[in-house]
């Protein structure tokens, strides 16, 4: 009756979520609390162990699960975020502020998938969401940097790009998968 809480366990999800100063609105993603106060925010735990947070508009409060009050050890307050801004923890779970894309992080909802030098292997976790048939990177691939828009529906172009513009190849995996693996 007083709150509102959800756990996000993995992927990704969007929020637009109405101020109810009642009934507050959270969201538990790892170990990051996200406290909505009338607002709308995406959170990406794709293929990481903290999740990225990013505000689409109104204000969020960024809390840490261990303290309870701060998403940073040595922060004194909760983290709060501005319409645009977005929020990653680098080395040592440090949370780093930055400007987003707002379109190109919200284009998942509308089927569109968006890489901004991105590594290959972080990119084939997101593109497997929506593969019938599983896609693998070897480690020597795996680094390689992609950039483009790709259609969540179409992995097999993506695989046709990816194969046409990096140094990889792709062939179909001994359990009915693709596997990508550098030409060199």
């Amino acid at each position: 009756e007083d709150s509102r809480k959800l756990e996000l366990v993995k992927g990704q999800a969007r929020f637009d979520v109405a101020h109810d100063a009642r009934r507050p609105f959270s969201v538990k993603a790892a170990q990051r609390i996200v406290v909505a106060l009338g607002t709308a925010f995406n959170i990406d735990l794709i293929g990481r162990g903290e999740p990225k947070i990013t505000l689409i508009k109104g204000r969020v409060e960024v809390l840490s699960e261990r303290t309870g009050s701060s998403s940073s050890p040595s922060a004194s307050r909760p983290v709060t975020l501005a319409p645009g801004q977005q929020l990653y923890f680098g080395a040592r779970s440090r949370p780093e502020v930055t400007s987003a894309d707002i379109d190109a992080v919200t284009t998942w909802t509308t089927g569109q998938l968006v890489f901004d030098d991105e590594p290959l292997g972080a990119v084939i976790l997101r593109v497997n969401r929506y593969a019938s048939r599983p896609i693998t990177v070897s480690n020597n691939a795996a680094q390689l940097r992609v950039s483009g828009v790709f259609q969540a529906d179409d992995p097999e172009g993506f695989v046709e790009a990816i194969t046409a513009y990096l140094p990889v190849r792709a062939r179909a995996s001994k359990t009915g998968g693709i596997e990508i693996a550098r030409t060199e």
